[in-house]
C-alpha cells in the first residue's frame, strides 16, 4: 500500500508534463519512471553472509556469503577472538568454493567454505571477501565437545512481507537470548511469488544474527518458486536455497541441503523434507534443481534414511524440524503422507520435540492415540501472514491465532525446557519434558 501511495504523486506530474506539451493520449515508456531491477543488488562487496550449523560444530564453523559475478576469488581469514587490537595473534585463510547462481535475469556468485581444526567452546573472529573487498570482522563460537547446559531459538514461517515484520522478531530473541547456540527454522524463509529480494529481505531481517549463530533450514513450499504454470504446474526451490546453504552431508542423496542431521553435545536434530505433494498431486511437479524432479524413491529413501539416524541416536535429546505438520491446527488440511509414513518413526524411536511450520498459528499437543509424554508437536509462526486455528482437531493441548512468536529451548542433561514468547517478552506457552531413570514426563506451567 505504501509503495501505491508512494507512486501517485510521480505519476500525477508524469500526467501533467504530458498534457503540457500538446500529448493528451498515452503516457510514452520515456516519460514513465525507470524500472528497478532489484532492491537488494549483489556487489564487490560481500553481503548476505550466513553461518550454517557444522558436522563436526565443535572443530568447525561453516560460512556462505555473496557478491556479485565480477568477483570469482573468495576466502574466510580467522583468528582467535581478542580483547586488544595490538593482538598479533595469526591470521589464518580458508579458501572458499564459488557456486555460481542464476535466477531470472541475475546472476551472483555464491561462496561455500567450512573452516575445520579449530578448537572446542572457542571465540573466533572470522571475515570474509578477498584481498581487495572484505567483510568487516565478527565473531563465531565453535561447540563444546561434551554436554554443557545450553539453549537455542526455534523460528516458524516468516515468509510474507518480510522486512516489514521480521526484523523485530529476530532482533527480540537475540536480544533476550544472545548466547543462543543455533538457530531452527522451520520453512516458508521467503515467498514464492517474490524474486531474489524476498531473499535480500530475508538476510535485511536476519542481518549480524546470521553471522554469528549458526542456522539450520528446513525447506518450506513457499521456498519454491513457480517455475512454470502451463500445461503443467511446476515447482522449483528457489536456486538461491544452493548458494545460502551448506548443511551437514549426511542425508539420503538427491535431497542435499535438505534431510540431513546436526549434533550438538546433549541433542540430535533431524531437518526433513515435506515438500512431497507432486507425490499425491498428478498436476504438480516438484523439482531440487531444474535437472533434478522430485520421486517417490526420494521421498522412499528419506524415510529409510530417517529411521537410520533416529536409531542411531546416542545423544540424550532427539528433535526433528520439517515443514508440514503431522497435525495440522488449520481447518481442511489433512498431512496423511506425513501421518503414515513419519509419524510411526517418531513415536517408535520416542522422538522429544518436532518442531513445524506451514499453519501459520501456533499450536502444541500430543499425537491422540499414544500414553506416552512425547513427542511433543509443536507449530508456529513468525511473519506477518496469519491463519485461523480449527480447534476440533483432538491433538492440541494449546493454540495461538494472530501472534507473532518465537520459541527459546534450554537443554539440560535431565530436563528440556520449551518457552514460546511474544513480542511484549510475555511467555504464551511453557512446558518441561524431565528425564528420570530412563523414563521422560511431561510438566506443564
Amino acid at each position: 500500500m505504501k509503495s501505491r501511495l508512494i507512486l501517485l504523486p510521480v505519476l500525477y506530474s508524469l500526467i501533467q508534463a504530458a498534457c503540457s506539451s500538446g500529448n493528451t493520449g498515452h503516457l510514452k515508456d520515456s516519460d514513465l519512471p525507470p524500472s528497478i531491477e532489484r532492491r537488494f543488488e549483489s556487489s564487490i562487496w560481500p553481503d548476505r553472509i550466513m553461518q550454517c550449523v557444522s558436522e563436526n560444530p565443535a572443530t568447525e564453523i561453516t560460512l556462505t556469503w555473496r557478491t556479485s559475478n565480477t568477483i570469482s576469488d573468495g576466502y574466510a581469514e580467522y583468528t582467535n577472538d581478542i580483547t586488544s587490537l595490538e593482538s598479533n595473534n595469526e591470521v589464518k585463510v580458508k579458501q572458499a568454493k564459488v557456486v555460481p547462481i542464476s535466477f531470472e535475469n541475475h546472476q551472483d556468485h555464491y561462496f561455500q567454505v567450512i573452516i575445520d581444526g579449530l578448537e572446542p567452546s572457542s571465540p573466533y573472529m572470522v571475515r570474509v571477501g578477498n584481498e581487495q573487498y572484505r567483510s568487516e570482522w565478527f565473531s563465531v563460537l565453535t561447540a563444546p565437545m561434551t554436554f554443557e547446559p545450553f539453549s537455542f531459538l526455534y523460528f516458524g514461517d516468516v515468509q510474507n512481507e518480510i522486512k516489514e515484520y521480521a526484523p523485530r522478531i529476530f532482533r527480540h530473541a537475540i536480544s533476550n537470548y544472545p548466547d543462543a547456540r543455533f538457530i531452527l527454522h522451520a520453512g516458508d524463509l521467503v515467498l514464492s511469488s517474490g524474486n531474489d529480494d524476498t531473499w535480500g529481505e530475508w538476510f535485511y531481517a536476519g542481518n549480524w544474527f546470521f553471522q554469528q549463530i549458526p542456522s539450520m533450514v528446513a525447506a518450506g513450499n513457499s521456498d519454491h518458486f513457480r517455475w512454470q504454470k502451463e500445461p503443467v504446474d511446476k515447482r522449483l526451490l528457489f536456486p538461491q536455497w544452493h548458494g545460502t546453504f551448506q548443511m551437514p552431508a549426511n542425508g539420503p542423496e538427491g535431497l542435499e541441503n535438505l534431510a540431513y542431521y546436526f549434533d550438538y553435545p546433549g541433542i540430535r536434530v533431524v531437518s526433513l523434507y515435506s515438500n512431497f505433494e507432486s507425490i499425491t498431486d498428478n498436476d504438480r511437479e516438484i523439482y531440487i534443481k531444474p535437472e533434478t524432479k522430485l520421486t517417490e524413491d526420494m521421498f522412499q529413501n528419506q524415510i529409510l534414511w530417517l529411521e537410520e539416524v533416529l536409531k542411531s541416536n546416542t545423544q540424550a535429546w532427539l528433535a526433528v524440524v520439517m515443514h508440514h505438520p503431522v497435525f495440522t491446527a488449520r481447518l481442511g488440511r489433512e498431512n496423511e503422507l506425513m501421518q503414515k509414513y513419519f509419524l510411526p518413526l517418531f513415536e517408535k524411536y520416542k522422538v522429544d520435540i518436532v518442531f513445524q511450520g506451514h499453519d501459520h498459528v501456533y499450536a502444541r499437543g500430543l499425537f491422540p492415540e499414544t500414553t506416552n509424554s512425547t513427542p511433543i508437536y509443536i507449530i508456529s509462526v513468525a511473519g506477518g501472514k496469519m491463519g485461523n486455528v480449527d480447534i476440533s482437531h483432538r491433538w492440541m493441548h494449546l493454540s495461538i491465532e494472530n501472534t507473532q512468536l518465537y520459541q527459546a529451548i534450554h537443554v539440560k542433561e535431565n530436563m528440556l525446557e520449551f518457552e514460546a514468547l511474544d513480542l511484549k517478552g510475555n511467555t504464551r506457552d511453557k512446558f518441561q519434558i524431565i528425564l528420570e531413570t530412563n523414563k521422560k514426563s511431561l510438566k506443564d506451567f
